[in-house]
């Protein structure tokens, strides 16, 4: 194995191992911030909090697609500073655009009393609140970007760290608003907060790792940064978004053709498959500064591809099995026994865990726009199995219906044309290198 080889084992390794040290923490975190809640105020404000909190998790793509053009551009920072100092000027501005958009919009919606209808709630003292947490949210977005700068720079490992403490951080809002004697409205108010703080660390550790001046990133500029900002956001947010129907409409089609008893057996098995996604995810990731770099610079990393592919995919397996072996047990130890899930059922989500993972380094051959509207139309592609698998045999199927379907759609949708597109460009990019 070779030195750069030995390099993508280790990216994938480390980023692997941050994501697993901070699941157990962000989950205990997340359950103490339910408990202090539910004693000090009880189950109702701990709902509307919750409610509110939640919002921001309907916008999957709160980097606007910047994050993407951001990773690449910093990937070759060290080589073209001016490129990455004025994609970064031109993203910011565009995040405090929509940051600002936001805020506007979500204090006009308080004021004129309208957001406690919006969520279906009868205080109309709550308005304020909402439209300040919003209004924080909204201005957490540029903050946000100094995770894709971490990852273009290669330090995801810290990245993902602080990424994974959001919840920390916002038990330690929630205590400190308890403690200073805020009621539902107080707690209302900072419930978005936590990402807020988490996600100015994430970029304040960004900005001090990043090469030049803050001078140098006003004062240079170079023309069509503007435009690769947007070629890169568009594909970057159209994939996002299919994503996230990709891996989050299996409950909904269960809801609509099946009973609530399957909603339940899926949604208790994805307790335990999110987690283990997210790892295989966060592994992959971690190749885009590299892939990022070597197609900058005209080589075609093959050698490493082929390297990052295989232990990727044995990242994945060993999850998968895990699932298989652990996922019954586990469901019935978290539900008491009153859901049960079989083990074909964990096979089939194990199943899938091994493909994402094994198309997870071509994915990130392809972060150019060409690739990511080929990923984008690929992913789009997989949701429409999915949904339609669903919805054609979870009545007779049950639960593993969408289970299929996502396994279907992953592998034949996404993975087969994502993996050959990925080989087809890296040997053309050798023929050419040549």
């Amino acid at each position: 194995m070779s030195t750069k080889q030995r390099g993508v084992v280790r990216e994938l390794l480390s980023a692997m191992s941050a994501r697993l040290l901070v699941l157990p923490v962000g989950a205990a975190a997340a359950i103490f911030t339910t408990r202090l809640i539910n004693e000090v105020l009880g189950p109702q404000p701990f709902a509307i909090y919750s409610l509110v909190a939640g919002l921001p998790l309907l916008f999957s793509y709160a980097d606007l697609g910047l994050g993407a053009a951001i990773a690449n551009a910093a990937s070759a920072a060290k080589s073209d500073p001016v490129r990455f100092q004025s994609i970064l000027r031109q993203s910011l501005f565009i995040s405090f655009s929509v940051a600002t958009l936001i805020a506007t919009v979500s204090i006009l919606l308080g004021a004129a009393g309208l957001w406690s209808g919006l969520l279906g709630l009868s205080d109309p003292d709550l308005n304020v609140p909402i439209s300040l947490a919003i209004s924080v949210f909204g201005f957490s977005i540029p903050g946000g970007l100094g995770r894709s700068i971490l990852l273009g720079i290669g330090r995801y490992g810290p990245s993902v760290i602080i990424q994974g403490l959001t919840p920390v951080v916002s038990l330690g809002v929630v205590a400190v608003a308890l403690g200073s004697g805020a009621e539902t409205a107080g707690l209302v108010a900072v419930s978005s907060l936590g990402v807020f703080i988490d996600n100015w660390i994430g970029f304040i550790l960004a900005a001090v790792s990043i090469p030049g001046t803050w001078a140098d990133y006003l004062r240079n500029s170079q023309r069509g940064a503007m435009g690769e900002v947007i070629r890169t956001a568009m594909p970057m947010i159209v994939l996002m978004a299919g994503g996230a129907i990709l891996f989050q409409s299996g409950r909904l089609v269960l809801s609509h053709t099946s009973t609530l008893q399957q909603v339940a057996v899926y949604a208790a098995l994805w307790t335990f498959f999110q987690p283990l996604l997210s790892v295989v995810q966060t592994a992959g990731f971690s190749l885009w500064p590299r892939f990022a770099a070597a197609r900058a610079a005209g080589h075609a990393p093959r050698g490493e591809f082929r390297a990052a592919t295989f232990i990727s995919a044995m990242i994945g397996l060993c999850a998968g099995i895990g699932l298989t072996a652990l996922g019954p047990l586990a469901v019935n130890l978290a539900t008491a026994g009153k859901v049960e899930v079989d083990t074909l059922q964990c096979a089939v989500l194990g199943a899938v865990l091994v493909v994402q993972a094994t198309m997870m380094p071509a994915g990130m051959v392809l972060t150019f726009p060409k690739g990511l509207w080929l990923q984008s139309v690929t992913t789009w592609a997989a949701a429409a199995i999915l949904v339609t698998f669903g919805v054609w045999k979870s009545a007779s199927l049950g639960a593993i219906a969408p289970m299929w379907g996502l396994l279907a759609g992953l592998a034949i949708g996404q993975a087969i044309p994502t993996i050959t597109a990925a080989v087809y460009f890296l040997a053309d990019r050798e023929r050419t290198d040549a």
